[in-house]
């Protein structure tokens, strides 16, 4: 649901529903869905502007897409980090 909201631009709802499935992936180890919700966080605050937040939450995608090998998800959090470096020049 927090991905349709961030589509639809109604980024103070995608936040509520991204950070609450953030938390249920957390408590059920989901680390495929954590890290699923961290890339999405990410583009959620570089549509906000606050990219130091968009960062971290790449890295941290990065971080869990690389300990469950999924390069998929890897490869998207380090583009995405890298349009956030080409944004701040």
């Amino acid at each position: 649901i927090g991905s349709v909201y961030l589509d639809l631009g109604d980024l103070d709802k995608a936040e509520v529903y991204l950070n609450n499935s953030l938390k249920l992936a957390e408590r059920l180890g989901d680390y495929a869905s954590m890290g699923n919700c961290y890339l999405l966080l990410g583009l959620l605050y570089k549509e906000k502007s606050e990219f130091e937040k968009s960062l971290d939450f790449y890295r941290k995608c990065a971080f869990i897409a690389d300990f469950i090998g999924n390069t998929n998800l890897f490869a998207w959090a380090k583009e995405n980090t890298g349009e956030i470096y080409y944004i701040l020049g």
